[in-house]
């Protein structure tokens, strides 16, 4: 699907595909001939994940290194759970 069917699919900009594609957040996706990127309907699901980590405060960084974790294949949990801990214990820093 082309960058304007994604970003409307998702609630985005259209910049927003864009700028999460230059982090490596999104896949380097395929063009036309006339340079257009086309999206495969993952990025969909990998766009509502990064929606999902930003409301719960994570970084971007952080984002990253979960996703590349999952394209190396290996299991992200661990990481994911040191992150939310991190967070709550930030939390509760603020909140004393």
């Amino acid at each position: 699907m082309k960058i304007d069917e994604l970003a409307r699919i998702c609630g985005l900009g259209i910049e927003t595909p864009r700028f999460y594609e230059r982090r490596g957040l999104l896949d380097r996706c395929k063009r036309r001939a006339s340079g257009y990127r086309l999206f495969e309907p993952e990025a969909i699901e990998r766009l509502e994940f990064i929606r999902n980590a930003r409301a719960l405060v994570f970084s971007l960084v952080e984002i990253r290194d979960l996703i590349e974790q999952k394209r190396r294949g290996e299991n992200p949990c661990r990481k994911l759970r040191e992150i939310i801990c991190d967070g709550i214990d930030q939390v509760n820093i603020q909140m004393n």
